[in-house]
C-alpha cells in the first residue's frame, strides 16, 4: 500500500511536457494546408448554432461527429498513441462520442417532436463557450510561449474539440441529449489531470469554462 500511495500523477505519464505539446506542431505540420478546412468548418458551426429547428441540428451532429473522428484517427492514434499506449482507449471514447452523435442526428432526422425554439438566454453560455473555444483558447498557448505552429484547432486538438461541443450542446435543447456531453465532460476531466502532471497550469482552463457554462446554463434554466 505504501508503494502506490507513493505514486504521482507525474509517474503515470510516459513522456514530458515538451514531447506532449510537440504533438500538436507535429499534426498541423502532417496535415499543412488541409487542415485550412477546419477554420470554415468552425464556421459552418457557429452560424448553424445560431439558428434553430430540427436540420439545423442534424447538421451540427453531423459536423461534430465528423470532428470527434478526425480527431480519434488525426491526432490520438497517429500521434499520442505512439508516445502513450494508454490513449488507445481515448481514442475509442472519440469514436463512440462520435457514433453517439450521428445516433444522435437519426433520431433528430425522425422526431416529430414540435421545432421549439430555446430562448436566447437559454441559449448564450453554450455560444459563448463555443466562441472561446474556436477563437480564444487557441491563442492562450502561443501567448504564453508555445510556438504558433502548434496551435490547437476543433476537428484535430482533443480539447478543442471537446469544449466546443459542449458549448454547441448547451445551445439546444438538452432533453433526451444530455448524455452526449459525458465523453467531453470526461475527456476534459482526464487533460486536465494531464497538464497538471505535466505542470502545465492553462491546461485546466477547458475544464474550468465548461464548468461554468454548464452551471451558467443551470442557473438560466431555472430561473426561467
Amino acid at each position: 500500500m505504501d508503494t502506490w500511495l507513493s505514486y504521482s500523477l507525474q509517474d503515470l505519464l510516459l513522456f514530458s511536457p515538451q514531447v506532449y505539446f510537440g504533438l500538436f506542431a507535429k499534426a498541423n505540420l502532417a496535415y499543412w494546408p488541409w487542415q485550412l478546412l477546419l477554420a470554415p468548418l468552425a464556421l459552418a458551426l457557429w452560424l448553424l448554432l445560431r439558428r434553430s429547428g430540427r436540420w439545423p441540428e442534424v447538421a451540427v451532429d453531423l459536423l461534430l461527429a465528423l470532428a470527434w473522428t478526425t480527431s480519434a484517427y488525426g491526432f490520438i492514434g497517429r500521434f499520442y498513441l505512439p508516445i502513450y499506449p494508454a490513449a488507445e482507449w481515448f481514442r475509442l471514447a472519440f469514436i463512440v462520442e462520435a457514433l453517439l452523435l450521428m445516433l444522435a442526428l437519426l433520431q433528430a432526422a425522425r422526431s416529430d417532436r414540435p421545432e421549439e425554439s430555446l430562448a436566447g438566454r437559454h441559449r448564450c453560455p453554450g455560444l459563448l463557450l463555443y466562441l472561446l473555444a474556436i477563437l480564444l483558447y487557441p491563442l492562450i498557448a502561443p501567448l504564453l510561449g508555445r510556438p504558433w505552429q502548434g496551435v490547437e484547432l476543433i476537428g484535430l486538438a482533443p480539447d478543442v474539440t471537446a469544449l466546443a461541443t459542449v458549448g454547441a450542446l448547451l445551445s439546444w435543447h438538452l432533453a433526451g441529449r444530455w448524455w452526449l456531453l459525458l465523453i467531453p465532460l470526461l475527456w476534459l476531466c482526464v487533460s486536465a489531470l494531464t497538464c497538471v502532471a505535466l505542470e502545465y497550469p492553462p491546461g485546466v482552463l477547458p475544464l474550468a469554462l465548461a464548468s461554468v457554462a454548464l452551471i451558467a446554463r443551470g442557473l438560466v434554466v431555472r430561473r426561467g
